[in-house]
């Protein structure tokens, strides 16, 4: 029966652990591997290198591990920070819930689209018979401009005040 060596060189050493000698070779370099002699001559102890190797691996797994759950506990930490950021806003008033906010400007803009729908009617029944065609149009797009760029209630409101009573001689239509 052939005894096992306790020591091995480099090539036999790497063989056993299943890495190249160039690995085997950086890990003793950087003292994480256990050696004796020097140069080409340099012994590896089986038992002690395997040791080092299988602590070489669970500093590995184990220190990606931690990265990555030090990674995931601080990414909860941020979330938790903001939602709680988010919660002071609120009840401070300064912060509006997205759903409620989207109801009100949904009867914001429904109010406003029926009163812009409505406008036509409004000024054709004050402007017929008042107004030379010729001008009803300029008219109609001055008073639309209006609404637009002034908004809705100074343009109503400048209709319900008689803004056509207050127009020059020369385009009223003759009656």
């Amino acid at each position: 029966m052939k005894s096992i060596p306790n020591k091995v060189g480099i090539g036999e050493m790497a063989a056993i652990l299943g890495i190249s000698t160039k690995q085997l070779q950086n890990y003793r370099d950087a003292g994480k591997i256990r050696f004796s002699g020097k140069g080409r001559g340099a012994l590896y102890d089986i038992t002690e290198v395997i040791q080092d190797y299988t602590t070489i691996q669970i500093d590995k797994a184990t220190k990606g591990y931690s990265t990555v759950k030090q990674d995931a506990q601080e990414r909860k930490l941020e979330a938790e920070a903001r939602l709680a950021e988010i919660k002071v806003e609120q009840l401070a008033g300064r912060l509006v819930d997205v759903a409620e906010m989207e109801a009100v400007l949904d009867k914001i803009l429904i109010s406003l689209r029926q009163e812009i729908l409505s406008v036509p009617a409004k000024w054709t029944t004050q402007l017929v018979g008042k107004m030379k065609p010729e001008y009803m149009q300029k008219e109609l797009t001055r008073l639309t401009d209006d609404l637009l760029l002034i908004g809705l209630d100074k343009a109503i409101e400048a209709l319900n005040e008689n803004v056509i009573e207050e127009l020059p001689d020369d385009i009223k239509e003759d009656n």
